[in-house]
């Protein structure tokens, strides 16, 4: 199955991702520049980590280069020979992370923050436990799931470091059906594994998000650690908030026990922390939304209705309403504006 959607829809990868494909493939004896080309993709883009290679591309490779090896694990493969230091982009703001909270904040925050063909969002799950999503602008495929593979791989090899070498997610959930059991593999042998949907993910118990990494520096753990509500500016600490409650979108309407949970507080906790600062969490809600629906109105092509469902409206009539309160003018006339100052 070919993810071939146009680039508005899947977004992008840095081309340092890649090189860790291709580096895997030479140590397997394979030449990566054909199938880079046949995927669309100039070799000579990976000279530059930063470069951006459109995701359908990115996918195709994966697709080819799984078939010239004969493996269905190839993200799986590249990951245990891959350090987190290696992952251009996220892996060095990820390893500054003090506990497996602040990892989790800092994988929505940056990945957030780009045209990222992959964002991270926490949501609730079951039986209490937390679930890390990694939500996909594309349908889930083969391709997409050697990087699902991967992330998840990376993911509990750093995570071990703060919860022991035996730990493992409760629950982990692959879009993409995986061609057979994925319970030999070490990392996952004792988690419950399913598949389908359109986003993979894993669930975890909330006591596991204050568990600290032991490279954290002395100096650092001096500071507050995420969950330290009081020791924060005001600023910034309503703007970890607002960043978590950004984090469930698209994923519909954010819960306030939810947030309080990533952020190691009670829902009474989070309550009281906010309105000592000024602040509240409807309206916290109301500026995470206006933001993102503004990324999406400029950068994408998705319907108005489509944003209002994927900010948590039911109704389209209360976002459109909720937005022009909020800037004075309807989010149609806000695209089209916005369009504009782009041609001009």
């Amino acid at each position: 199955m070919r993810e071939d959607r146009n680039l508005e829809e899947a977004g992008f990868h840095i081309a340092g991702e890649l090189a860790r494909y291709v580096q895997y493939l030479g140590s397997e004896g394979v030449d990566s520049n054909e199938l880079l080309e046949r995927s669309g993709i100039s070799p000579d883009l990976l000279k530059t980590p930063d470069a951006l290679i459109p995701a359908h591309q990115a996918y195709r490779f994966g697709e080819q280069a799984c078939q010239v090896v004969e493996t269905d694990r190839l993200g799986l493969a590249v990951a245990m020979q891959t350090d987190l230091a290696e992952v251009s982009g996220l892996g060095g703001p990820l390893l500054k992370a003090r506990t497996v909270w602040e990892y989790v904040l800092i994988a929505c925050a940056v990945a957030s923050g780009q045209s990222c063909a992959v964002r991270f969002s926490v949501t609730e799950g079951r039986n209490g436990l937390l679930r890390v999503s990694f939500c996909r602008r594309v349908p889930p495929g083969f391709g997409s799931h050697q990087v699902d593979l991967e992330t998840a791989a990376l993911t509990i090899k750093r995570w071990r470091e703060a919860l022991g070498p035996e730990w493992r997610p409760h629950i982990i959930n692959f879009a993409f059906p995986a061609a057979r059991p994925l319970n030999d593999i070490e990392l996952f042998a004792s988690s419950q594994i399913t598949s389908g949907g359109s986003t993979s993910w894993f669930e975890f118990p909330l006591a596991d998000g204050r568990s600290i990494f032991p490279r954290a520096s002395q100096a650092s753990l001096a500071q507050p650690l995420v969950g330290a509500a009081d020791a924060l500016r005001p600023e910034a600490f309503a703007d970890r908030v607002k960043l978590q409650i950004a984090a469930s979108f698209p994923s519909g309407s954010p819960k306030i026990e939810t947030v309080a949970a990533s952020l190691d507080l009670s829902t009474r906790s989070l309550q009281r922390a906010l309105q000592d600062k000024a602040a509240d969490f409807r309206s916290l809600v109301l500026e995470a939304r206006i933001d993102r629906a503004c990324a999406w109105l400029a950068d994408t092509d998705k319907p108005v209705d489509e944003i209002a469902f994927d900010l948590g409206y039911r109704d389209p009539a209360n976002f459109s309403r909720a937005f022009r309160r909020r800037l004075g003018i309807p989010p149609s006339k806000f695209r089209a504006a916005h369009r504009q100052l782009e041609v001009a």
